[in-house]
């Protein structure tokens, strides 16, 4: 009898241990009803108990749809995460600079976050973020955002640095922003006004707030294999080239090229003008240190960067 009932236990908890790891595994769309909110490929035991598991479903496939029925004007906010989810979040802002909601920082990486608000007809704004500046495409994953405003899709992207902003809605004015003239912040205008002045226009920023127009140009006086950003070049630039190419993990060291273009690249890791960077760089890297690196090149002709 005692052999019989240890048994027991024993298959009894073989078969908790198997229930276990078949919800861990089990995964599928974790929804918040409540909130309006849903998340992909959600692991079962991740889902907390007061949210609605479908287990081997997407959120845009759930029935019903995630969150309350809405009476007035949906806003949908699909945020796919890239592989580091806790840097990403965003604000949801009406035309009155009110917050109407928010979302982030995440947990799991690359997954898509869905949010519904539900809204009165206007204008709203709306901001990513990214504390570590890198955006979330491309260069730890290939995350993206989306905002619908009545079905319709208004703003999308990724490949942004700190901060990335977007208006839209109904009956929205011109938005006004910073205006950057030879470095100097000259005022704050609508993007028509700046261009008639040929300046750098920054949307949703204030010069009297203290805008930095630095930040269009971050490419200037830089040294090619400055890695640490030291302003100069070194060994210690070697060492940290090798060890980022070996833990994939790169400094923010990417620079607009043409300045004020909103396109990236690492110009200052590309040490030799490939568009890229890779172990080349760092072999070049290493054979410059008894000649010195070159200073500012003219920015090369490469594609986006993330």
């Amino acid at each position: 009898m005692i052999i019989s009932s240890k048994i027991c236990l024993s298959v009894l908890s073989l078969m908790l241990l198997s229930a276990h790891i078949d919800a861990a595994a089990q995964q599928g769309a974790c929804c918040d009803d409540a909130l309006g909110e849903c998340a992909d490929n959600t692991a079962e035991v991740d889902c907390p108990p007061d949210h609605r598991f479908a287990p081997n479903t997407l959120c845009a496939d759930l029935e019903p749809p995630c969150g309350e029925p809405c009476d007035n004007v949906p806003i949908i906010i699909e945020v796919r995460t890239d592989q580091v989810p806790g840097e990403t979040t965003w604000e949801l802002f009406d035309d009155f600079e009110n917050l109407i909601a928010s979302g982030g920082p995440y947990v799991n990486l690359e997954t898509l976050h869905v949010r519904q608000v539900c809204v009165q007809p206007g204008c709203y704004w709306f901001t990513i973020y990214d504390t570590y500046g890198d955006g979330i495409c491309c260069r730890r994953g290939q995350g993206y955002y989306n905002v619908y405003y009545d079905d319709s899709l208004f703003c999308s992207g990724g490949g942004f640095r700190s901060s990335e902003s977007c208006q839209f809605g109904i009956n929205c004015p011109d938005p006004t922003g910073a205006c950057c003239v030879e470095h100097e912040c000259v005022g704050t205008m609508t993007e028509a006004e700046c261009q008639n002045l040929n300046g750098d226009w920054a949307f949703h920023s204030d010069c009297d707030s203290g805008f930095d127009c630095a930040s269009f140009f971050p490419c200037e006086n830089y040294v090619v294999g400055d890695f640490n950003a030291s302003g100069v070049f070194n060994i210690a630039d070697v060492v940290m080239a090798f060890r980022s190419l070996m833990w994939d993990s790169y400094p923010e060291l990417f620079c607009q090229c043409p300045p004020g273009s909103g396109d990236f690249w690492y110009v200052r890791m590309d040490v030799n003008a490939s568009c890229a960077f890779n172990i080349a760089d760092v072999v070049s890297a290493f054979s410059k240190l008894k000649t010195g690196a070159p200073e500012l090149a003219p920015c090369p002709e490469c594609p986006p960067g993330p």
